[in-house]
C-alpha cells in the first residue's frame, strides 16, 4: 500500500464474513512505476472496530481470488497472520471454490536497537 506510485481510493464498507470493513483500493502500473512488477488490482479490507486487517481481493486478469485472514497470532505484541484461505472468486467476491489453505509459524521478531 505504500510502494510509490500506488493509486490508493477508499470504497465504502462492506459486510466481510459477518465484520463491518472498510474498503481500499490499490492499483499498481508498472509501465509508469518500475517498482511495481504487474497491474494487479487489490481491494484491501480493514475492520472498521479496530483497522484489523480481515483480507483482500486481487484482480490477476483474468481471474479474481479472494483471500481470508482466518486466525492470527501475537508475537511480542505484532499480530501475524496463523491461517488464510484463498477462494476462485468473481468480481463481486463470491466465492466459487477453494484454491489454497496457508499455515504459518515459527514467527521471530528482533528489534533493532538505535545505532
Amino acid at each position: 500500500l505504500k510502494d510509490a506510485g500506488t493509486q490508493l481510493e477508499y470504497e465504502g464498507r462492506i459486510d466481510f464474513n459477518g465484520q463491518e470493513a472498510d474498503i481500499i483500493k490499490a492499483t499498481y502500473q508498472p509501465d509508469k512505476h518500475a517498482n511495481h512488477s504487474t497491474s494487479d488490482q487489490w481491494w484491501y479490507y480493514f475492520a472498521t472496530s479496530d483497522g484489523a486487517f480481515l483480507g483482500c481481493k486481487v484482480y490477476h486478469p483474468p481471474t479474481y481470488a479472494l483471500i481470508e485472514n482466518v486466525m492470527f497470532q501475537e508475537v511480542e505484541d505484532i499480530q501475524f497472520q496463523k491461517r488464510r484461505m484463498s477462494y476462485r472468486c468473481d468480481s463481486l467476491g463470491n466465492k466459487q471454490y477453494l484454491r489454497a489453505e496457508f499455515w504459518y509459524e515459527g514467527f521471530e521478531v528482533d528489534f533493532i536497537k538505535d545505532l
